[in-house]
């Protein structure tokens, strides 16, 4: 008698992923933008101009551009870290306001201007709010949404930090990063409405987004406590985006190194495995993976740090996958035989090597689940991204 073969690890991680859909246990957030989306593929060229801001975890950018007839033509665009060190978030903002000129002078002399704005945490009510993301701009993020209504209210705020430039009463839109991501994506695109789009954005984190919602799949706990290697009080209690994104994989690296050089007796990958120390280490795993950067060790041992990272890389592939197959499906339930137009955003899901890896696992699937088929959309110029896009965008439209 044939016994059919166990489930692989990326097999188990997606039923639990898809259980914990049909449970309703993923986050799901109405986007607020349904209707902005047929309004912005209909605008026609405005010239005047559209203030975006785009914060996330990492890197918060600015742009000031104009938008209409599905392109936009950049003003000023600059980028710059998001504080590592605590810091009021109006002070940040004013400061960065402050380092464009063509910002300045369009707040100053511009009536009521608009402006749109990106969040890497969702919103509540006109609350930003998350347990921990974006730690160091101060006030930004609320803890306690319920109990912060009188306080981190960001349309208020804002207005009142930009009023001193000269804005009087602008117009600011703005809505959680993944769904202006979508957005954005989509209005750069070919893409019609009749198509069924959805954005995989992972960068430091991993999220998916519809026209309709922002799917926190990456948030979902289905990582084993079990395993040191995902042990909960390490991974945010399991969350599955760990895996791949930037908030996590370093961590799995160090993790990884360590148990090896426990089991192996390999004590000079101690001091290796203790470099691994923040978000921006996740960068170089992924770069061991691929040989383009290599381990100080001897060469058994720099052999063994390749394999970590690249079995880590595949792992994390596999959940990047995982995530946009499971989102496709309930977010799209009706008929599993309409492919889903699949948007890109993050420095990870967007990675060449990587994505390689999530088309490979996307080809495996059977026709329960819609097919994923990866659309193109125009390049463009850094700093400039599909979320700036969006939140211009939404600035405009919404």
């Amino acid at each position: 008698m044939t016994q059919n073969p166990s489930p692989s690890r990326a097999d188990r991680e997606l039923s639990a992923l898809c259980a914990a859909f049909a449970a309703g246990t993923v986050a799901r957030i109405p986007s607020g933008l349904s209707d902005v989306h047929a309004a912005c593929i209909q605008a026609p060229f405005d010239p005047e101009p559209i203030l975006a801001v785009s914060v996330g975890g990492s890197t918060t950018k600015l742009m000031l551009a104009r938008v209409g007839d599905r392109r936009i033509d950049v003003i000023d665009a600059l980028a710059v870290p998001t504080p590592s060190s605590d810091t009021p978030w109006q002070v940040f903002f004013g400061e960065l306001v402050m380092r464009s000129a063509a910002t300045t002078a369009f707040l100053r002399e511009v009536d009521r201007p608009r402006v749109g704005v990106s969040l890497a945490v969702p919103i509540q009510n006109g609350i930003p709010h998350h347990p921990s993301k974006i730690p160091t701009l101060r006030g930004l993020v609320s803890r306690s949404p319920d109990q912060d209504t009188g306080t981190h209210h960001f349309g208020d705020n804002l207005a009142r930090l930009l009023a001193p430039f000269g804005a009087q009463q602008p117009r600011i839109a703005y809505r959680s990063d993944g769904v202006l991501a979508h957005l954005g994506a989509f209005y750069l695109s070919d893409l019609s409405l009749q198509d069924r789009t959805m954005l995989l954005v992972c960068g430091t984190g991993l999220a998916c987004a519809t026209r309709h919602e922002f799917i926190l799949c990456g948030m979902v706990c289905i990582l084993p406590d079990d395993d040191p290697i995902t042990a909960h009080h390490a991974t945010e209690n399991g969350q599955y985006q760990h895996l791949i994104a930037g908030k996590g994989l370093w961590g799995m690296m160090r993790r990884s190194l360590l148990q090896a050089a426990d089991r192996q007796a390999r004590s000079e990958l101690v001091a290796f495995a203790e470099s691994f120390t923040s978000s921006a280490d996740s960068i170089r795993v992924r770069n061991i993976a691929m040989g383009e950067e290599s381990a100080p060790l001897d060469d058994t041992s720099r052999r063994l740090v390749q394999q970590i990272a690249s079995d880590l890389i595949d792992a994390g592939a596999n959940a990047l996958a995982n995530c946009a197959i499971a989102s496709a499906k309930y977010a799209f339930p009706e008929d599993a035989s309409i492919p889903v137009q699949l948007l890109l955003d993050g420095s990870v899901a967007m990675d060449p090597a990587i994505l390689h890896k999530v088309r490979r696992r996307l080809d495996t699937m059977d026709d329960s689940v819609p097919r994923l088929i990866v659309a193109p959309i125009p390049s463009l110029a850094s700093p400039v991204d599909v979320t700036l896009v969006g939140a211009a965008v939404a600035g405009q439209c919404g």
